[in-house]
């Protein structure tokens, strides 16, 4: 009798400015510069793949190829989280600090300011973590905090 492994999408997170589950405030972040998130618990039984979507826009167009990097902070008991960063809407500007981080993607710009949107596949570490997004795009990005949302969407095994 054959086993099939079925993939379940679960609920989603959403850090954001504000009515996200989670708080990362990108509006206005500046070029080389960084800003981290609150920290998410996904449980003790938690699905390590997940989807992360990034979606955006900037203040002016930025120059097509530059790129603003995402990275996860990751910790296995909530308190000793990568890099020495602890959870929390803030400031994470430090390059050197975030490259002790897990790294999920580069969301490559386009010359507009039109929404953009880039979607990775990402392996949880552990249970606890917060999103950090590096602009590196040489332009600011926009002042509607309504227009940057980042989702994380957990996917289980199904097994039948």
């Amino acid at each position: 009798m054959p086993t099939d492994i079925l993939q379940e999408q679960r609920t989603a997170r959403t850090w954001m400015a504000s009515g996200g589950d989670e708080v990362l405030t990108l509006t206005s972040l500046a070029t080389a510069a960084g800003r981290k998130g609150d920290g998410h618990d996904w449980g003790a039984s938690f699905a390590a793949n997940v989807i992360v979507t990034l979606k955006t826009k900037f203040a002016v167009g930025p120059t097509s190829g530059n790129v603003l990097q995402v990275w996860w902070a990751s910790s296995p008991d909530n308190t000793d989280f990568d890099g020495g960063l602890s959870a929390g809407d803030g400031a994470a500007s430090d390059t050197d600090i975030i490259r002790q981080c897990f790294w999920i993607g580069n969301l490559v710009a386009d010359n507009t300011t039109n929404a953009q949107q880039q979607s990775w596949f990402f392996r949880m570490p552990t249970r606890y973590g917060f999103p950090i997004v590096f602009n590196n795009s040489g332009q600011a990005l926009g002042s509607t905090a309504g227009d940057h949302k980042l989702t994380i969407v957990p996917i289980g095994d199904e097994v039948q």
